[in-house]
């Protein structure tokens, strides 16, 4: 990341340290994802940066799209259908309307919702703008799927792990490097209980492999962070080395596996889809949601 300047950087107040410094000219991938989703928390790096993004795959904006109502719709099957009634999301997002919180707490209104990131600005409005209902909790939590046993003690802290928890990860594989995503999958199922469920969404380049690994390219080279791509197939395998596949040769596996969801692993439009303005189709967006056994 750029170096901060006066001319640089914003202060956003609220934090518990004092005043956040957030840096204006370095793009970040929370601010380009919210242009892409018509929000407002974005300054012109991160609409330079999405406007390069939509030159290369003029349908980024529709998956930035079809990832949220993903969400959506996850959430709402895990707090109805599953019952779950606290849920940590990783990769908070900037605030952009129906939230995780949101959508949880209306079905359950005592539901409680740890959100992680490390971006300080996402942070921040988090903190400003995600708040519980009086029957739930919201919290806020600095940390990532990096170091994923220090998440789960932090999330600890308002989420009982004994009872069964939706862990969400919201587009936040595409960061990690496939054994790091295995281990921080295998450390965060293997802290939670039976029943316990994990819904991702994940980027592909399965339809434009082309324009897709131009897209992550471009966007590893000016965010600062790295964006990769998973075909349909190595999704799978990844949820699948749960199950006893590679991860049990080298780590011993999660005990009782993963059993997915019908419909699986595939296409974000296609998981139980609803009314949307999209399409039913496949997209270069895949998701599953899995429940520990």
């Amino acid at each position: 990341m750029t170096a901060l300047s006066t001319a640089s950087a914003h202060a956003y107040p609220g934090s518990p340290g004092g005043e956040v410094q957030i840096d204006t000219l370095t793009p970040h991938p929370a601010r380009v994802w919210n242009y892409w989703l018509g929000g407002k928390d974005n300054y012109p790096c991160d609409r330079h940066v999405g406007d390069a993004c939509q030159e290369i795959c003029p349908n980024i904006v529709t998956l930035a799209q079809m990832s949220r109502h993903f969400m959506a719709r996850a959430i709402g099957y895990l707090a109805t259908t599953a019952k779950i009634g606290q849920f940590l999301v990783v990769g908070t997002d900037l605030p952009n309307g129906d939230d995780p919180h949101t959508i949880a707490q209306r079905i359950t209104p005592a539901a409680r919702v740890v959100y992680a990131d490390t971006d300080p600005l996402v942070l921040t409005h988090a903190r400003a703008l995600l708040t519980s209902n009086t029957h739930g909790v919201c919290d806020y939590l600095d940390a990532d799927l990096h170091h994923p046993a220090a998440l789960v003690r932090g999330a600890a802290t308002t989420l009982n792990f004994g009872e069964p928890v939706a862990i969400v990860l919201r587009n936040s594989l595409d960061h990690l490097p496939d054994q790091d995503a295995a281990h921080a999958l295998q450390v965060l199922l293997g802290a939670a209980a039976a029943g316990s469920h994990l819904a991702i969404s994940h980027l592909t380049g399965h339809l434009h492999p082309r324009p897709m690994a131009q897209l992550a390219g471009l966007l590893t080279q000016h965010c600062g962070v790295p964006w990769l791509l998973r075909t349909p197939t190595q999704i799978a395998e990844l949820l699948d080395r749960l199950n006893g596949g590679l991860l049990d040769r080298l780590n011993g596996g999660l005990p009782g596996g993963l059993r997915l969801v019908d419909p699986g692993v595939v296409s974000a439009p296609l998981w139980r889809p609803e009314p949307s303005p999209w399409p039913q189709r496949q997209a270069d967006i895949w998701a599953a949601v899995g429940c520990k056994r």
